[in-house]
C-alpha cells in the first residue's frame, strides 16, 4: 500500500482513526493529524489571530468618524448690582471633522493589512503543513527501520544459539562462538537505538499535532508520484506561494499608508454650537470652528519612514521571486537525484527481506556457509535494506518540499 501524501494533489483515500488492541495508543493517517493539529497546536492558533487582529484594524477603520464629540459646560456666580447674585452658566457641543477624503484612504490601507495577513497565515500554514509531514514520514521511517533491525537482531539470537550448539558439537571454535556473541550483542544495541529514535520521532509528531494521547503513523514508506509538475514548479510557485502574496499585499499597505498620512497633513476642523445663559437673564446661541495651523509637524519624519518601508518592502518582494526561483530548482534537483536513487534499488529488496534473512540462517545451519561468510552476506543485505529505507524517506522528503515551494498546500 503506498503511503499517504499530505498534498491535495496526492489525497489519502481512506481516513481512519483506529484504535490499537490492548492499549489507548492511536493509529492515525495523515489527513487525521494534520485536521487535529489544526485544532489543538498553539502555534496553529497563535497565527490564526494575526488575521482577526488585522480584522479588528478594519472594522476600525470603517467607523464613520474616529473622533468622539465633546461637550463642554461652564457656569459660575456673580453678583450684579440692584439685583443681587446670578449665575452664568454654557453649554457647548464640538467634534472635529475630517474634510480631506481620509476615512476612504484609511479603509484601504487596513484593508490591504488584512490582506497581507491573511495571505501570511496561508503561509504559516504550508510551512506547517510541510514540517508536520516531515515529522510523520520521520516517524513512519524510524518505525520501519525498528522492523529491520529486530529481524536482524533475531536472526542473530537463533544464529548464536546454532553457534553454541556446534561448538557444543565440536564444530566451530570457541572463536566463532565469541564473534557470535558480540554480533548478537550489538544487534540488540541497535534495536535498543532504532526504539529511542522511533520514540523521539514519536514524541515530536505528537506535540506537532499538539495532543497528549498516544498515537502512531499509519501507512508506510513507498515511492510517490512526483507531487507537481517539474517543468511547471517554478510557474506554479509564482502564482501560488501566500509568502509572495503576503509581500506584495505590504508593498500595497505602504502605498496606502502613505496616501493616508500625507492626507492627513491637511488640518481637521473643529466645528461646534454653543448656547449660554448670563445671569442678567440674557440668552445667546453661537457656533465655531477652529482650524490647527500645520506650521511645524507636518509628519515629515513619519512619510520619511513610510517611504523608506515602501522602498524596503519592494525589494524584499524582488529579493522573495529570487529566493523562490533557487528554492524551486534546488527542489527539483533534490526530487531527481531521490528518484535516482531510489531506481538504483529493487522494491523486492525490502520485501523480500524476511525471506533472504530466513535462508541464510538455514544456509549456516546446514553447514553450506561458514560464519564469516554468513556475516559478510548478512552486512549486504543489512545494508541494502537500510540504504533502500534511507533512499525512501528521502524521496519522500523531497516530493514534500517540491510542493511546499510550488505553494500547492491548502
Amino acid at each position: 500500500m503506498r503511503a499517504d501524501l499530505f498534498f491535495s494533489t496526492i489525497a489519502v483515500s481512506v481516513l481512519c482513526v483506529a484504535i490499537t488492541q490492548g492499549g489507548t495508543q492511536q493509529t492515525i493517517d495523515f489527513r487525521t493529524a494534520l485536521e487535529l493539529a489544526r485544532k489543538n497546536n498553539p502555534d496553529w492558533r497563535a497565527a490564526e489571530q494575526e488575521v482577526e487582529i488585522a480584522r479588528g484594524r478594519l472594522t476600525t477603520a470603517r467607523l464613520l468618524s474616529p473622533f468622539n464629540p465633546v461637550i463642554e459646560g461652564q457656569g459660575g456666580g456673580r453678583t450684579i448690582p440692584g439685583e443681587g447674585r446670578g449665575g452664568d452658566y454654557g453649554v457647548g457641543l464640538s467634534m472635529e471633522v475630517e474634510v480631506a477624503g481620509q476615512r476612504g484612504l484609511r479603509i484601504a490601507e487596513a484593508e490591504r493589512n488584512r490582506q497581507r495577513a491573511e495571505a501570511a497565515f496561508k503561509d504559516f500554514a504550508r510551512t506547517f503543513t510541510a514540517k508536520l509531514a516531515r515529522a510523520f514520514y520521520q516517524a513512519v521511517f524510524a518505525r520501519e527501520r525498528l522492523v529491520l533491525l529486530e529481524r536482524v537482531e533475531a536472526l542473530n539470537r537463533r544464529l548464536l544459539e546454532v553457534t553454541r550448539v556446534k561448538f557444543d558439537a565440536g564444530d566451530v571454535s570457541g572463536l566463532e562462538v565469541n564473534v557470535s556473541v558480540v554480533r548478537y550483542s550489538r544487534s540488540r544495541k541497535e534495536t535498543l537505538d532504532a526504539e529511542r529514535n522511533l520514540t523521539q520521532a514519536l514524541l515530536e509528531l505528537r506535540r506537532l499535532i499538539g495532543v497528549e494521547e498516544r498515537i502512531s503513523p499509519s501507512g508506510t514508506l513507498d515511492v510517490p508520484t512526483p507531487p507537481v509538475s517539474i517543468g511547471d514548479a517554478l510557474q506554479r510557485a509564482l502564482e501560488n506561494r501566500p509568502d509572495l502574496l503576503a509581500r506584495k499585499r505590504e508593498l500595497d499597505r505602504a502605498e496606502s499608508e502613505i496616501a493616508l498620512r500625507r492626507r492627513e497633513v491637511f488640518p481637521n476642523p473643529s466645528v461646534g454650537v454653543f448656547f449660554n445663559r448670563e445671569a442678567s437673564g440674557e440668552r445667546a446661541v453661537a457656533g465655531g470652528i477652529s482650524v490647527p495651523l500645520p506650521l511645524f509637524n507636518r509628519r515629515q519624519g513619519e512619510l520619511e519612514g513610510l517611504e523608506a518601508r515602501r522602498i524596503q518592502a519592494r525589494a524584499e518582494l524582488l529579493a522573495l521571486e529570487k529566493e523562490i526561483r533557487k528554492e524551486v530548482d534546488q527542489a527539483a534537483s533534490q526530487w531527481e537525484v531521490a528518484r535516482k536513487n531510489v531506481d538504483l534499488f529493487q522494491r523486492e529488496v525490502i520485501e523480500q527481506a524476511e525471506e533472504n534473512f530466513r535462508l541464510l540462517e538455514v544456509a549456516y545451519r546446514e553447514r553450506k556457509i561458514d560464519l564469516p561468510r554468513l556475516l559478510i552476506m548478512e552486512n549486504d543485505l543489512v545494508s541494502a535494506n537500510q540504504a533502500y529505507l534511507d533512499v525512501l524517506l528521502s524521496l519522500q522528503e523531497a516530493a514534500i518540499r517540491l510542493e511546499e515551494v510550488a505553494g500547492e498546500v491548502q
